[in-house]
C-alpha cells in the first residue's frame, strides 16, 4: 500500500468537525531544503494561535486565542520531512503533535517557502537507513515523518477491523 492510498484513511471531514483543541502555526523555510525533501525540526512557542477563531477568541480556545504547548522546548520540538513542492504553501495538519495527555488536539502548520527559515526552525540530517533497520520504534518515526503517526494509527486500526471481520465469519 502506498503513501497516497494510506493518506486517505484519515477522516479528514471528521477532523474538521473534532471539537477539540486546534492551534496553528506559520513557519518559512527555504525553497532550497523543500526542494531536497529536506528533515526539518520545529520548536514550536510556548503559546500557539487558536485555528477556529485565527486568534480572536473562541470557546474552543476559552476565549484566550491561542493554545499552551509544553513548558519543556524539548517536548515541543518536532520533526518533520518537507514535501519537494512549497511554491503554494502547504498545510500539515499533526493530530496529538506532543501526544495522548498533552491539551493540543491539533496542529496545522502552514509552511511557506522564503529566504530564509523562521526562528525555531532548522534543517536536520535525515536518519541513516542502517539506524532506521535497527529499530522498529526509529523506523515508524521515519514512516511518521512522512505520513504523520495518525495515518500510520489510522491504517493498523483499519487493519485490525478488517482482519477481526474476516476472523468473524
Amino acid at each position: 500500500m502506498g503513501r497516497a492510498e494510506l493518506g486517505q484513511l484519515v477522516d479528514r471531514e471528521g477532523l474538521d468537525a473534532s471539537s477539540g483543541s486546534r492551534g496553528r502555526l506559520s513557519i518559512a523555510v527555504p525553497a532550497a531544503w523543500a526542494r531536497d525533501g529536506a528533515d526539518i525540526e520545529i520548536t514550536v512557542p510556548p503559546r500557539v494561535s487558536c485555528d477556529r477563531c485565527d486568534g480572536g477568541g473562541c470557546d474552543g480556545c476559552a476565549r484566550s486565542g491561542a493554545h499552551r504547548t509544553p513548558a519543556d522546548a524539548a517536548a515541543r520540538t518536532l520533526r518533520l520531512r518537507l514535501p519537494a513542492d512549497l511554491a503554494d504553501g502547504v498545510t500539515l495538519r499533526l493530530v496529538r503533535p506532543f501526544g495522548e495527555h498533552a491539551p493540543l488536539d491539533q496542529l496545522l502548520v502552514e509552511l511557506r517557502a522564503d529566504s530564509a527559515a523562521s526562528p525555531g526552525v532548522r534543517r536536520v540530517a535525515p536518519p541513516p537507513a542502517d539506524a532506521l533497520a535497527r529499530s522498529s520504534t526509529a523506523g515508524v518515526r521515519a514512516l511518521g515523518a512522512q505520513l504523520s503517526t495518525p495515518v500510520v494509527l489510522a491504517a493498523l486500526a483499519a487493519v485490525a477491523t478488517i482482519l477481526g471481520l474476516l476472523l468473524g465469519r
